[in-house]
């Protein structure tokens, strides 16, 4: 966990593309949740007193730093908790709006993101403490809550140009968010934030699970395409099957340094499934791609590589430097699961499935005698470990010592893929394709286990 031990500030100039890019901007690709630049500061300033996030005022502190403050110069270095709409204009009287927004502060441009809406907020936190003070409070009713929308006619002042009046002639009522800014991410996070302070009791995992699935948003496309949820799987139970893997791998040190929780691990997976993605679909080279982890993937992407090394790597070991970027699900996969659970790159044992379209050249392929077929019929590979794991999506598995890996060819081949060559597990399998045709790469399934200490990766050279 070199982010904790090391500091975010070490990886600025690292050599590690995926370090490097959290370390420019840790509030956007923090993995580590509660470690996040802008998060410690809040929770120091606007989240330490939970009698008062149940007035309106504590409201209003919590609405302003998420919908216009996070992710600024002022969030991060002199975030504070201002005690009435005066207190605020009397600070910020003196300064540009530039130190107080950050108008891609989640990723995307938000552009009426502005200093305006601190009043606008303000005019509207009185509506808090009659939910506040519900009996059996959930985080739905929060959520929703943060999401509501009113009939009044249009956008929201601060999203007019100065100077400019409503469309003439157009007398329809339309309905606009009660709280500009505040979109369904920006809710989670605020309901985790919340959460954390004690507003909120900590859900279990299977209610988390719950609740990602009533939001349907950025953790459940993590959790689609890591392969944990089918049709006899639903999606409460494929969270909590995840958070309760990852917790029995972790050691108890491990999870105090990182904060790991439901709300982390829900994190992770929106991270997965969004920010990282963008990271790696570029062709810059990725470094230190060793570490991948035991979870359950799926990915159904298309490379123009005509090469693909199979590489078996310890948990200390950093990849071929140069190679491009990884496809973009896999790539995601291996950042950011690596960035989190670094012990349990010590337990990865294999990964299950290769399918290539394309005549291969390598003598690790040796061709049987079925005769050619123009329908590239589903063959046959073994993967050779004795301690490789069954796969299921439920992250239940069986020991296994031969395990099936299907490989698409225009011709009939089988291929066993040989134990590593030397006793640290290094070594790697090259299968290359002299013709134009694109390889095709499906990572079914991705395993951990309690030994040996090694991995399987699959790369474009």
């Amino acid at each position: 966990m070199p982010l904790l031990k090391n500091g975010v500030a070490a990886h600025v100039n690292s050599s590690n593309q995926f370090l490097k890019k959290i370390a420019k901007s840790p509030d956007k690709f923090m993995p580590y949740r509660e470690h996040a630049p802008t998060r410690i500061r809040s929770r120091d300033s606007i989240y330490n007193d939970p009698a008062g996030l149940r007035t309106s005022v504590g409201f209003w502190n919590v609405l302003c730093f998420c919908g216009v403050f996070y992710g600024s110069e002022f969030a991060c270095e002199d975030g504070r908790h201002f005690d009435d709409l005066d207190d605020w204009k009397a600070f910020s009287n003196d300064k540009s709006e530039s130190y107080f927004v950050v108008k891609s502060a989640y990723g995307s441009l938000q552009g009426d993101r502005s200093i305006d809406q601190v009043k606008e907020y303000w005019a509207k936190s009185h509506l808090w403490e009659p939910l506040i003070k519900k009996k059996d409070l959930s985080l739905f009713d929060i959520y929703n809550f943060l999401l509501q929308s009113s009939v009044d006619g249009g956008r929201s002042t601060s999203s007019r140009k100065k100077g400019s009046q409503p469309p003439k002639g157009n007398n329809k009522s339309s309905s606009k968010k009660v709280f500009v800014n505040i979109g369904s991410l920006t809710a989670i996070l605020i309901t985790g934030d919340l959460i954390y302070a004690g507003i909120l009791p900590m859900p279990s995992p299977l209610d988390w699970g719950k609740f990602i699935e009533k939001v349907s948003k950025g953790a459940l496309d993590g959790m689609i395409m890591l392969g944990l949820i089918d049709e006899d799987t639903t999606v409460p139970q494929a969270f909590a099957d995840l958070y309760d893997f990852v917790n029995g791998v972790l050691t108890p040190e491990e999870k105090s340094a990182m904060t790991y929780d439901v709300l982390m691990s829900e994190h992770s997976l929106y991270l997965a499934s969004n920010d990282f993605v963008a990271h790696v679909d570029d062709t810059s080279p990725c470094e230190g791609l060793a570490s991948v982890h035991g979870f359950m993937a799926y990915v159904n992407k298309m490379s123009t590589r005509k090469d693909v090394i199979v590489a078996f790597i310890d948990g200390t070991t950093t990849l071929v430097k140069g190679v491009s970027a990884f496809v973009n699900g896999l790539a995601a996969l291996v950042h950011v699961i690596a960035a989190f659970f670094n012990r349990v790159a010590a337990l990865v044992n294999g990964v299950v499935a290769l399918s290539m379209v394309g005549q291969p050249s390598s003598t690790a392929l040796q061709p049987t005698l079925s005769p050619p077929s123009s329908t590239a019929p589903q063959l046959t590979a073994t993967l050779q470990s004795p301690h490789i794991s069954n796969p299921n999506p439920n992250l239940h598995h069986e020991p296994t010592t031969l395990l099936p890996l299907p490989i698409l060819l225009p011709h009939s081949f089988t291929a066993a893929i040989p134990q590593p060559p030397n006793p640290k597990g290094q070594g790697a399998v090259r299968l290359s394709s002299p013709s134009s045709s694109a390889l095709r790469f499906d990572l079914l399934s991705l395993f951990c286990d309690s030994t040996p200490h090694r991995h399987l990766l699959v790369s474009f050279s």
